[in-house]
């Protein structure tokens, strides 16, 4: 996660776009130059398998956060049954 710190300027459009749930923002800031380094540094950081990801934005229903868990260091919203973080790998804090 230290190698996106650079990148960390381009990052506002996108985290407004998750904080107001606004799809079509989100969707747009996937198309910018930014999105295609930030795939390439996941990709190379992750030991997952690429027919997991999505190649659209979701946002979880409210009702639904209830069987999910938030990650405490990147915020992403994961599955209750996954014991560390889909997007940053680090481990579920039980708090």
């Amino acid at each position: 996660m230290e190698d996106m710190l650079p990148m960390k300027s381009q990052l506002g459009p996108l985290l407004e776009a998750v904080r107001d749930k606004d799809k079509a923002k989100a969707n747009e800031w996937k198309t910018r130059e930014v999105w295609k380094t930030l795939e390439e540094l996941i990709e190379a950081s992750s030991n997952h398998d690429d027919s997991s990801m999505s190649n659209d934005v979701e946002f979880v229903p409210s009702g639904d956060a209830e069987q999910n868990w938030i990650c405490t260091f990147c915020t992403f919203i994961n599955s209750r049954e996954l014991p560390a973080c889909e997007i940053c790998n680090l481990p579920r804090s039980r708090q």
